[in-house]
């Protein structure tokens, strides 16, 4: 099936739209849906005729621009009509498309993968006792927009002279975001300690991807 599906010949189309008419008029309560406006019928009628005038060698530049202009009309509200009040509708079944030539609504969830890229930060310092880090991703690793749903940002804080860690796996807190941009204000007697990070993409099931490049900044 075309992704558009409304005919493209005008035969064609006039006789989709008769179908999408009765159809619905036959069917919009159980749909729980207002039905078709009431003339509808009455401008296929007039389209229909037009096609057909327009099939004579009698024809002339009024009769076409007449029919194109009848099925812009009807087109665009028929279109509306399925828009809104079909292809959305929960009560409209797939038979029901199907019986007016629309497209199938697959009702299978998108399967959400596993994120494989990694993700770092850029630091920056708006304020005293505040870093803002600007999230991107570390260039040459996959990148899925769908499995990449959003950042769990591992971080600790360490006092000079501490033994910095090795692995994101030591750093004790966390918090997810879904921003590109996250600001961090710590307290007043944080100042001047360092601030290890690591990031790791999430998905909307809550799995994390690979630990990205550690990084840290000193609390101004």
């Amino acid at each position: 099936m075309n992704t558009d599906y409304v005919p493209r010949s005008d035969a064609e189309f006039r006789d989709w739209g008769y179908l999408v008419v009765g159809y619905s008029n036959v069917n919009h309560e159980r749909w729980q849906v207002g039905a078709i406006a009431a003339d509808m019928q009455k401008r296929i009628d007039d389209f229909s005729a037009k096609v057909e005038k327009c099939k004579l060698p009698t024809r002339n530049k009024v009769d076409t621009f007449t029919k194109n202009e009848l099925r812009k009309g009807i087109e665009k509200d028929l279109r509306n009509y399925i828009q809104g009040m079909v292809m959305r509708n929960i009560n409209v079944t797939n038979e029901d498309r199907k019986n007016m030539s629309l497209p199938i609504r697959d009702s299978r969830p998108t399967p959400i993968g596993d994120p494989e890229g990694q993700a770092i930060a850029d630091v920056s310092y708006p304020g005293r006792t505040q870093l803002m880090l600007r999230i991107k991703h570390v260039d040459g690793t996959p990148s899925n927009i769908r499995s990449n749903y959003g950042h769990r940002i591992h971080y600790g804080l360490y006092e000079q002279g501490q033994p910095s860690p090795v692995s994101g796996k030591e750093l004790r807190e966390s918090m997810f975001t879904k921003k590109k941009r996250e600001l961090l204000t710590f307290n007043q007697e944080d100042t001047g300690k360092t601030v290890f990070f690591c990031i790791r993409y999430e998905n909307g099931r809550g799995v994390p991807g690979p630990w990205g490049p550690m990084f840290s900044a000193v609390i101004p």
